[in-house]
């Protein structure tokens, strides 16, 4: 039971600063399942308000651990009942607000357990006790023999009476010890004399290092707040202030020498700063700060006109570049005929490349003058790249030109070199582009149409021109995509367009994204310096068409190759290559539909033999350079379609003109016509004309059958079998 009561010391009372003072092993009695064995442990808290507590502790099924289940404050007990008095039982009950019945373990631990609850309620209940009932009398009553006492109390004086005569006897001894205690007693006195002189001491100098100490307070926390303000003005004069030199530079600026410029630079982000620090509130209402806030306006307004003048004078006299290839005024002629060159203006932007952190402190600080100086720059630099894509296109078109009329002067072996005339082609700006030709105007190429007769199909372009003509479209709009994109870039850079706009709405900048605005604001600028691109780009793809009608198959597959690799899709020469690319589109399918119009509006003469149709001859020949054009396209799902549409066209019209036709009889009609293009399919292998294809050898076939029963009077298989 010691170890126990250790155990639970240590491990529930412990911890709840609780000190256990009696423990009784008991079961609860009275009720109808088995009873649990506990126990009633008393406990002695460090709360006084509290005094004691008793708790039932059980152990745990789960853990083998015991917790306390229930606890009372001794303070709400109120009977302790020993169910019989007079006779040795282990049962009693306690009284709270109910009622519980408990049997101990042994009669002696339940009087034990009453012997704690009385002693503690005597301590700390002394007024409201509770009330015991049926406790055995040795427990509750405090038992006194009179006759002890009358004898303890006979001892006592007696050895008092002893006390006093001993004393009495003792008298100078007696005298000698007060003597004592009175000397004691003033050198006592003299100490706390002493005592008190060092107090008060002690009391002025406590006082003193209280003053010092309350000086010190004052003296840190003064120079704190001066250093405080040290810093503020450090950082303040360090934000606001510019350095002298620089100021000279703002009042005087030289942008014409490197040096100058430099300085230039330097001392404009030092302005910029000072205009936008940031200040704590209410620095902004000190004097002097609105002072220098003055003096920095003063500076740009002076610094402004002179930087805005520099690059204005800058930006005219650079619209008068020449380029890097513009210098050969021969190379039309000396050149290749597949390639041609357009200007690059890498210097232009070499030396404007230094002004640039200019013109970016121009867009933070003064938009209006930036604006004025965006205009002139697209103003003066658009008249440059004008003239220079006229030059170029003028001499691409001159080239695609003289390939016409060199194969027309090599298939002309009766004229004569000296007879050439002036060819007049106008571009989009009306002015002229003059090529050589022999007959003095150039010869439109002869309309291949399906429908036509098979010797007026000629091919007027042969496969060697046409490579031609491809590698020099391929070299034009590869020669445009770095001038542009350079352009593009630098003008992004120079201008900071990829840093947004200075005034912006915010409605309108919900609305759209950053990147997208910015896009935007690139494309405007890039559709003023290159305004006369894609006319000039139309007029120069629509001069192939006058050469060669199957131009715009190959232009369609060159320009979708360029739009689809195009890494910005947003850039100005991608969305230009896409507004060109609809005129082609429309070009493509415009060639197509004159071609299926062909095919339905071909006619045969009612009076003459027929045989293969035009434009089943002519197909083949047509459909051989389709492929060649459209291998491996990213287009070729444009060409199907006009495949499926050319291939029902013919089969809705070879019936129809072997109706007509009088001559020859119309199942032999269909069934060549049939069979030819059964046969041409099967050669070709399109994979879309896969079903027209078996629809072909089915029509075939039934020509064939119905021409056999009508002449032969059976199937030609039965025919075999009869002549045989």
């Amino acid at each position: 039971m010691a170890a126990l009561r250790h155990s639970l010391q240590r491990e529930l009372f412990s911890p709840a600063e609780e000190r256990l003072v009696g423990l009784v092993h008991v079961t609860s009695v009275g009720k109808k399942k088995k009873a649990v064995p506990c126990f009633l442990c008393v406990a002695v808290t460090a709360d006084q308000s509290i005094g004691a507590v008793i708790y039932k502790v059980k152990k745990t099924e789960k853990n083998n651990i015991y917790k306390k289940k229930s606890n009372w404050p001794l303070k709400e007990l109120k009977v302790v009942d020993g169910i019989d008095g007079n006779k040795e039982t282990a049962e009693f009950s306690l009284h709270f607000d109910k009622v519980y019945h408990w049997s101990a373990s042994n009669v002696q631990e339940r009087l034990l357990l009453f012997s704690i609850l009385w002693k503690l309620c005597s301590k700390y209940l002394p007024k409201q006790s509770p009330m015991f009932n049926n406790i055995p009398p040795g427990i509750t009553e405090d038992t006194v023999i009179p006759e002890a006492s009358t004898a303890l109390d006979h001892e006592v004086a007696i050895w008092m009476e002893a006390n006093i005569q001993s004393l009495m006897g003792s008298e100078a001894q007696v005298i000698q010890l007060l003597n004592l205690l009175e000397a004691a007693e003033n050198e006592a006195a003299s100490i706390e004399t002493e005592l008190d002189k060092y107090e008060n001491i002690l009391l002025q100098a406590r006082v003193a290092m209280a003053t010092v100490g309350e000086k010190n307070v004052s003296l840190e926390t003064a120079n704190r707040n001066n250093r405080l303000l040290l810093m503020e003005l450090n950082n303040l004069v360090a934000h606001l202030d510019i350095p002298h030199a620089q100021q000279v530079t703002l009042n005087n600026p030289d942008l014409n020498s490197p040096t100058g410029l430099q300085n230039a630079i330097l001392a404009a982000k030092s302005l910029q700063r000072a205009m936008n620090a940031e200040l704590k509130p209410g620095i902004e209402k000190m004097v002097a700060v609105q002072d220098q806030r003055r003096q920095l306006e003063k500076w740009r307004a002076k610094f402004t006109p002179t930087v805005t003048r520099q690059l204005n004078n800058l930006f005219i006299h650079l619209s008068n570049d020449s380029g890097e290839t513009s210098s050969q005024s021969s190379r039309s002629s000396s050149s290749s005929q597949t390639t041609v060159s357009l200007a690059k203006h890498g210097k232009l932007h070499s030396q404007l490349q230094m002004y640039a952190p200019l013109m970016h402190w121009l867009k933070a600080t003064d938009h209006g003058c930036y604006e004025k100086l965006l205009e002139v720059y697209t103003t003066s630099i658009s008249k440059l790249y004008e003239r220079d894509l006229r030059q170029f296109f003028d001499e691409a078109r001159l080239k695609v030109i003289g390939l016409r009329e060199r194969k027309l002067r090599g298939s002309d072996s009766g004229s004569e070199v000296g007879a050439r005339h002036s060819l007049s082609i106008k571009n989009p700006s009306g002015t002229s582009v003059t090529a050589a030709s022999p007959s003095g105007t150039i010869q439109q190429p002869s309309q291949n149409l399906l429908g036509n007769e098979r010797e007026l199909w000629t091919v007027e372009v042969d496969i060697h021109d046409r490579k031609r003509l491809e590698d020099l479209l391929e070299c034009a709009l590869a020669e445009l995509e770095p001038v542009c994109l350079v352009e593009q870039e630098f003008c992004v850079a120079f201008f900071a367009l990829d840093h947004g706009g200075h005034d912006v709405d915010e409605s309108s900048t919900s609305q759209k994204t950053p990147e997208r605005s910015i896009n935007e604001e690139v494309r405007k600028m890039m559709s003023v310096l290159f305004a006369v691109l894609e006319p000039e780009l139309v007029s120069f793809l629509a001069t192939y068409e006058k050469v060669d009608s199957f131009s715009p198959l190959y232009v369609l597959v060159r320009l979708s190759q360029h739009v689809l690799s195009a890494t910005d899709t947003g850039s100005f020469l991608s969305v230009t290559f896409g507004s060109s690319l609809v005129h082609v589109k429309r070009s493509f399918d415009r060639f197509f539909m004159t071609q299926l119009r062909s095919i339905e509006d071909s006619r045969q003469p009612r009076k003459s033999k027929c045989g293969i149709l035009p434009f089943i001859s002519n197909f083949e020949e047509f459909s051989v350079i389709i492929e060649n054009i459209f291998k491996n396209s990213e287009r070729r799902v444009d060409v199907d379609k006009w495949y499926t549409r050319l291939v029902r066209a013919m089969f809705d019209v070879i019936p129809k003109i072997a109706v007509e036709n009088s001559k020859t009889p119309a199942d032999i009609i269909k069934m060549e016509n049939y069979h030819r293009l059964h046969a041409l399919l099967s050669q070709l292998k399109i994979a879309v004309l896969e079903a027209e294809k078996k629809e072909a050898k089915q029509r075939y076939q039934e020509a064939l059958q119905l021409y056999v029963i009508l002449y032969f009077g059976r199937p030609l298989e039965k025919l075999n079998v009869s002549i045989i």
